[in-house]
């Protein structure tokens, strides 16, 4: 997920239904990105919430990942046990 989509996702959540346009060449995503949302529909958000909400978003991939490579070692450790074992 990129900080753009971390970015829209997090309006979304924080604002659902928000109706926009906004210029992203795939620069950096950052307050004057956020400040250059033309907003069609009524906009109650500031760049701090939205990048709170991302913040979390990053923890929440980063969680995932981490229990990926937990259950990714766990399966390789199971896979060994079961070799040796099978050889007694």
């Amino acid at each position: 997920m990129t900080d753009f989509d971390k970015m829209t996702t997090s309006i979304e959540k924080l604002q659902a239904n928000s109706k926009y346009t906004i210029d992203y060449n795939g620069g950096t995503v950052n307050e004057a990105l956020f400040n250059s949302i033309n907003w069609e529909s009524e906009n109650s958000l500031i760049w701090t919430k939205v990048k709170e909400e991302m913040d979390k978003l990053w923890l929440i991939i980063v969680a995932k990942m981490e229990s990926v490579l937990v259950v990714n070692e766990y399966r390789t450790v199971v896979k060994k046990h079961t070799y040796s074992s099978g050889c007694s």
